[in-house]
């Protein structure tokens, strides 16, 4: 029980606490070696209780409606091996140790975040970074303090913060990327000019695979490709299909137009591009 300014620690079920993916800072959740530990570990206590300790209390952390391990995911899944009953089907009701994080959901990330970078194993430099890029996402702490609470440069963190910024003002569309490198990555595909795009489509293929624009990063690449074909286009050159569709045909090739050709016939009435590129009655 809770005595004086200590932690307050409860006994709580097993089948009572739950795992939310906002508390997983690391790559492997489990690693089965140290949950097989842990578990010979439970099983020497449960067996001699007077010669024996157990590992440490878990934390969990209350979100209104259930209880959530916040640190102790490889005891907790041990804790339910060994005190599982045999009957198939049967659920871990046994009690286990517990310390209960107090507060609300920053202060229970940031409890994640502390503890994970005290173990041995502690925080591989990929993991405070995606670690920093969660509390950028899902908290209201400042720069400084998102910088202190998982080693990552404060200016990592306000590029963090600035490209979250474009997602909550709605000059992005998609959803923000679970890890800062995929985000990264997103971001610089955005904002690429297009003559950085045609340098990267004429370099030659990475990992064997052809450079794919995807998502939001393709969609802004045929705007600024569709606006600059337009603004270099004579005005009777768009008033004329003949004449455009020549122009076309020598840009990319006579190969490569008779596969466009054939891309357009094979789309149905309702998914023709025109509406991306205009219907020629734009003014130039």
């Amino acid at each position: 029980m809770n005595q004086n300014n200590s932690p307050l620690t409860m006994k709580i079920g097993a089948d009572q606490i739950g795992q939310d993916d906002r508390f997983n800072v690391r790559f492997v959740l489990l690693n089965h070696d140290n949950v097989e530990d842990l578990s010979r570990v439970w099983a020497a206590w449960k067996k001699l209780p007077d010669t024996h300790i157990p590992p440490p209390p878990i934390k969990v952390w209350h979100d209104g409606e259930n209880y959530i391990v916040v640190d102790g995911h490889h005891r907790l899944a041990a804790f339910r091996k060994t005190f599982k009953p045999n009957r198939k089907g049967t659920r871990c009701t046994a009690k286990i140790e517990c310390e209960v994080v107090t507060g609300g959901l920053t202060e229970a990330l940031i409890a994640t975040v502390r503890d994970n970078k005290q173990k041995q194993a502690g925080l591989s430099k990929t993991e405070r970074t995606n670690a920093a890029w969660k509390l950028v996402r899902l908290t209201d702490l400042s720069k400084n303090q998102i910088a202190t609470e998982t080693g990552t440069r404060t200016t990592t963190v306000a590029r963090m913060r600035k490209a979250y910024l474009r997602h909550t003002s709605g000059e992005l569309k998609e959803e923000p990327k679970p890890t800062w490198k995929l985000q990264a990555e997103f971001i610089q595909q955005v904002d690429m000019t297009l003559e950085e795009i045609n340098a990267e489509l004429n370099g030659e293929p990475k990992g064997g695979t052809k450079w794919v624009l995807e998502g939001e990063a393709r969609s802004k690449f045929i705007s600024r490709a569709s606006s600059q074909l337009r603004n270099n286009l004579r005005r009777e050159c768009w008033y004329d299909d003949e004449f455009l569709a020549e122009v076309i045909q020598a840009t990319v090739g006579e190969n490569r137009m008779n596969k466009v050709m054939d891309w357009l016939v094979a789309l149905d009435d309702d998914e023709h591009p025109s509406a991306l590129v205009g219907d020629g009655g734009e003014d130039f």
